[in-house]
């Protein structure tokens, strides 16, 4: 075998040369033959197909490059944990570089925070090492290099169209994403994403194909792997400790750009919920309840109905610095802000992360004890129900009720608002005669009128919490709406694309004003005292710097409390958990336990830490709080206050088309027909018509709601088909012959029985006797009246005459 191996070698030192050349290393063609005979047959026809491949004819700068690339992956092949270690570095800039939009900021970021950099790219590492256990180390490489590079463009794309980066719960909520990749993205970039995809796979391929075999070590490869794991969790604890990294980020985009997005993105993997304090005890949450109860009374002075709206990417744009505008954008508002209670209103995100704001304004809870970047609407929500200001307005007899003009399922709100307390949920799917802006996001003048029926639904009082959509992004580059009215006049010192963007976004804040201004009318005129909360959710993701504000805080919103009766103004500013208590205590109610801890405990040093332990104890611990119960329960949430009904379902076979009757139909309605979804065109809210589509006796027919992703939020109860029937609407209008019996242009084997035509023949007799009846009186109505009087004359002056006779 060694004889062989050598003179394999042997031949591969054999450089073919010219005859006429003078030298020692010429040899004959019959001499190569020879020694090319020595070679084993596969490795010969290898040999064989490589003198027959023609080299590239690249360019000297080209071939270089190319040389140096081989270069490098043979010594790599060589030195597999170098390789590693290198592109551990490489893949970590090439991160950097996306989440900064610039190589130069990447490598200032290397520079100032060397340390940082290093431990990124020793995570990376951990998962390039495995490698190291597989024969084709490449494949494992590649596939690394392939969720490493994707994540990194995908938070660079992310970050383009809003402020906050990708986070792991993104990944978690990718189907509400998905939802709303057309709003993103045009159809190039989502073709683009497409085609990565696919060749991500190929690559996959390619390389599983090319790539060689080589024997592992597994106890040396092994023992370097473990060295890797070990250097990952003794660089974090060491890192951690000595505070150059952080575990809570107040702050996420800062914290991004702070530690890395390694780091932060894989905290988010593994850290969900709220950590155990290092002080929680039984002990101490008893404590914290008998502080808080010593100042509560439980006997509310005032139950006004209470009415809150969160507005989707909402401020006061007047807040920017130098910017003037042609008009206020927002007249009703700022009217509100000075004649009423009001103030900034600190939210936990920016340019996105509604869901987060809606959950603090809803249980009083601090979204920052939770994990990094978790939206607990998509975690701990999803399976347990939790403390809020709907069941604490439950306990005094209020009905409560959500509002959302977009799609049910978005953060799974048809899910949560059930765990949370609320007993009806109206979403898109439920409104009818919807308007839509330029973006497809349903305009915010659609709420007024179900908050009016929220409020209507009930006896006594009612909360109902709103959430809009209309100002939502991403923003145009471009005007794209001709009826815009509000325009800066000077103070803007960005690109064109980017005016065009604001101009637009301020334009949709004048409509959502005006949707402020029906909905205080609307309040105004009600015999109930009614109390009415407006804020922000969080800014818009638009380029706007801390230092273009006057608030010179971007985390900062606005809110505003209305009332149709007397309430005392004060101008105060507030976080987003403590909205709700705040309200609450202006009546004097203080249901609930975190609405205590607010009013009560705000002043107290250790305030935060008892609403983390709190918080813990609630969701994720033994419930102490609540004697160790459950305290609360899931509402049988009902879906739109309109109920929505099927009546009556007629097939005309001519015109094979199935019309449906019912009440409160939507855009949304679409018709199952045993089981199976069909294509279903909205008439108007009572009447749906399915084209093309066969139908029999003993057919299943319902109506559901459903949602853009395909879920199904209600359905009305089934119809059972069970005679056929001409459409007495299509027969009228002699769609179809009327003596052909419909039942004739069916197989034999389903047509009705016998007593099914007979009732059948009665309802037409009937239908022809009161056809017969309406044209008759139609004539009769129709005839001229000189004719008439004519008529009548003759008849009077022939009346002598027969009595005479």
């Amino acid at each position: 075998m060694k004889n062989k191996q050598k003179k394999i070698d042997e031949t591969r030192d054999i450089k073919p040369v010219s005859e006429d050349a003078q030298s020692e290393e010429f040899v004959s063609p019959e001499g190569l033959e020879a020694a090319e005979n020595n070679i084993p047959g596969g490795k010969r026809r290898r040999l064989f197909r490589r003198r027959k491949r023609k080299p590239l004819n690249l360019p000297k700068p080209v071939r270089a490059v190319v040389d140096f690339l081989k270069r490098c992956g043979r010594f790599f092949g060589d030195h597999p944990l170098f390789g590693i270690i290198v592109l551990s570095f490489v893949m970590n800039l090439f991160i950097e570089t996306c989440q900064r939009h610039s190589i130069l900021a990447a490598l200032t970021y290397l520079v100032t925070h060397p340390v940082i950099f290093s431990y990124n790219a020793i995570v990376i590492l951990m998962t390039y090492s495995v490698s190291l256990l597989f024969k084709q180390k490449t494949i494992w490489i590649t596939l690394m290099s392939i969720v490493w590079g994707g994540f990194g463009i995908a938070n660079g794309a992310v970050l383009s169209t809003r402020v906050t980066p990708l986070t792991a719960t993104d990944i978690k909520i990718l189907d509400s994403g998905i939802q709303l990749m057309n709003l993103y993205l045009t159809k190039f970039q989502i073709a683009l994403i497409g085609l990565a995809i696919v060749l991500a796979v190929a690559a996959m391929v390619f390389v599983s194909v090319k790539s060689k075999k080589k024997k592992v070590n597994y106890i040396k490869s092994g023992l370097i792997v473990l060295a890797c794991i070990g250097l990952f969790f003794g660089s974090s604890a060491a890192l951690i400790k000595l505070n150059v990294l952080e575990t809570v980020f107040p702050n996420i985009t800062d914290a991004y750009m702070e530690y890395g997005f390694v780091y932060c993105f894989y905290r988010g993997i593994f850290d969900s919920g709220v950590d155990k304090p290092q002080d929680y005890s039984a002990e101490a949450v008893n404590q914290i309840l008998d502080d808080i109860e010593a100042d509560s009374d439980n006997t509310p002075a005032e139950k006004p109905n209470i009415v809150i709206v969160q507005l989707e990417s909402f401020f006061d744009v007047n807040r920017m610095k130098d910017y003037k505008y042609n008009e206020n954008p927002i007249p009703t508002f700022t009217y509100l802000k000075e004649k009423y209670s009001s103030g900034y209103l600190t939210v936990p995100s920016i340019g996105a992360g509604t869901a987060n704001t809606e959950f603090e304004v809803l249980t009083g809870m601090n979204i920052k004890y939770f994990g990094t970047g978790e939206y607990p609407f998509k975690t701990i929500l999803q399976k347990s129900t939790c403390e809020s200001v709907a069941y604490d307005l439950k306990e005094l007899g209020y009905g409560t009720h959500a509002v959302h003009n977009h799609s049910g399922d978005f953060y799974s709100r048809h899910l949560v608002y059930a765990n949370l307390g609320f007993d009806s949920f109206t979403s898109a799917e439920y409104i009818k005669d919807v308007v839509r802006n330029p973006l497809n996001w349903m305009k915010d003048s659609v709420l007024p009128n179900e908050v009016v029926k929220c409020l209507d639904s009930t006896e006594g009082e009612d909360f109902v919490f709103t959430v809009s959509v209309q100002g939502h992004g991403k923003y145009p580059s471009e005007q794209i709406d001709d009826t815009q009215t509000v325009t800066i006049d000077r103070g803007f010192d960005g690109t064109d694309e980017e005016k065009a963007g604001f101009e637009y976004y301020i334009n949709q804040l004048r409509e959502m004003d005006e949707f402020i201004s029906d909905l205080v009318i609307e309040l105004e005129n009600r015999d109930e005292p009614t109390v009415l909360v407006l804020y922000g959710d969080h800014f818009p993701s638009l380029d706007i710097e801390n230092e273009k504000l006057s608030s010179g805080n971007k985390f900062q919103t606005d809110y505003v409390i209305w009332s149709n009766f007397d309430m005392e103004i004060v101008h105060d500013d507030i976080n987003a958990y403590q909205l709700t208590s705040y309200v609450l205590g202006k009546f004097s109610i203080n249901n609930g336990v975190l609405t205590k801890l607010h009013q009560s405990y705000s002043d107290n040093e250790k305030y935060q830490a008892a609403l983390e332990m709190i918080e813990y104890d609630m969701l994720y611990g033994p419930k102490t709080i609540y004697n160790n119960e459950n305290r609360y329960v899931a509402t049988d949430i009902q879906y739109g206050i309109d109920k929505i009904t099927l009546d009556d379902v007629n097939y005309a076979v001519q015109t094979n088309e199935i019309v449906l009757k019912g009440q409160n139909f939507t855009e949304r309605s679409m018709v199952y027909i045993d089981d199976d979804r069909v294509s279903t065109d909205h008439i108007d809210e009572n009447t749906l018509v399915v084209h093309n589509s066969d139908i029999s006796p003993g057919t299943r027919v319902k109506v559901c709601q459903v949602t853009k992703s395909g879920k199904i939020m209600s359905e009305t109860e089934e119809f059972k088909y069970d005679k056929l029937t001409r459409d007495p609407i299509a027969e009228a209008e002699g769609k179809y012959p009327v003596e052909k019996k419909p039942w004739e242009m069916l197989p034999q084997d389903q047509w009705p029985s016998a007593e099914e035509i007979a009732e059948y023949e009665r309802e037409q007799s009937e239908r022809e006797a009161a056809k017969t009846s309406y044209f008759t009186t139609t004539t009769t109505e129709k005839t001229d009246a000189p004719a008439t009087t004519a008529t009548t004359a003759a008849t009077t002056a022939a009346a002598p005459a027969a009595a005479a006779d």
